[in-house]
């Protein structure tokens, strides 16, 4: 699939341990993993931004997980963090 490159962002991280926040904050949102919080570790060295669409997550499709609880356990259980987004421009959603 082809995006434009001007909303188009790949990024990683390394955390320094295990119990360390990667910052992302991930919601489902009509079928779509939206990225709705960037802190930590992803907002400090990467250009991630709030209102980020995630595409894949360590190499892997996003849809290829089986639900945002999966998502959420390798963000938490991975050393090294690799997404793929896509920012949605005039993002505007409070998922709470």
């Amino acid at each position: 699939m082809s995006y434009d490159s001007r909303y188009f962002v790949a990024a990683s991280i390394t955390k320094s341990g295990m119990m360390e926040d990667a910052g992302l904050k991930i919601c489902e949102y009509n079928g779509d993993y939206i990225i709705y919080e960037v802190g930590g570790i992803f907002h400090r060295f990467t250009p991630v931004k709030k209102g980020s669409r995630l595409l894949k997550l360590q190499e892997k499709d996003a849809h290829m997980y089986s639900s945002l609880d999966e998502i959420k356990r390798v963000l938490k259980d991975s050393k090294t963090v690799r997404i793929e987004a896509l920012q949605i421009p005039d993002f505007d959603m409070d998922p709470k």
